[in-house]
């Protein structure tokens, strides 16, 4: 999708669209490059040359240098370590676990969750009278994908549909099956179309979110444990 320059105020130029492609592809690469790095270096000395190599940077830009005043010190140090030292170094112990293009894109869609979370009422009123409601979303997310998608998986194997391959175990299934019940963008779609009360959608939205917590954390246990032998 496009849009032609002078039929919308700001709209790219070829230019603009060159720009966007090549910070994306330099975002991207550093997943990759940290997989890499960790090669050959502990986590922590690759969230150390992450900053290093940022600054040099930096350092070579005058005109992206301005003073610090002394009243934006303690923002400058919420910053840092919010935005830099603590994903800097959360990245290179997750590919430890998990694949660099997995991690990009995890990051990468956590602004879009934040937007759909956004102006959620976290009230204790959102939760009388609609508890039968975030159970079931619960219970559907955490319970019903998971079984869904093991079930179907089993079936297809069964009946010859399809092969299960050697190199990942039915337990390896389960996990993604229980990673599927992360329900954020299309389950915060459809709750907001299904349910026109704002207080009906907001404890729908909190039970998505909390549901998806729930079956990231299953997920992730079923899957931590690296599997010894295929089973079939």
């Amino acid at each position: 999708m496009s849009t032609t320059a002078g039929t919308h105020l700001g709209a790219f130029t070829p230019l603009d669209w060159l720009l966007f492609l090549s910070v994306g592809v330099i975002w991207g690469s550093s997943f990759l490059l940290i997989a890499i790095g960790l090669d050959a270096f502990a986590p922590g000395l690759v969230t150390w040359l992450r900053i290093v190599f940022g600054a040099s940077a930096l350092w070579l830009v005058p005109a992206a240098r301005q003073k610090v005043h002394r009243e934006d010190f303690p923002r400058l140090v919420a910053v840092s370590l919010l935005w830099i030292a603590i994903p800097f170094t959360l990245f290179p112990l997750a590919e430890q676990h998990i694949a660099s293009g997995v991690t990009g894109l995890i990051n990468g869609a956590l602004p879009i969750f934040a937007v759909a979370n956004a102006g959620v009422a976290w009230s204790l009123g959102v939760f009388e009278g609609r508890g039968r409601l975030m159970s079931a979303i619960t219970f559907g997310l955490v319970v019903g994908k998971p079984v869904g998608i093991v079930l179907a998986a089993w079936l297809a194997v069964r009946t010859g549909v399809a092969a299960k391959p050697e190199a990942y175990t039915w337990r390896q299934l389960c996990g993604a099956g229980a990673l599927g019940g992360i329900g954020f963008t299309m389950s915060i779609f459809i709750s907001s179309v299904a349910f026109p009360d704002p207080t009906n959608d907001a404890a729908a939205k909190i039970a998505i979110f909390s549901a998806s917590l729930i079956a990231g954390g299953l997920g992730t246990l079923v899957l931590w444990r690296k599997p010894e032998v295929s089973d079939s």
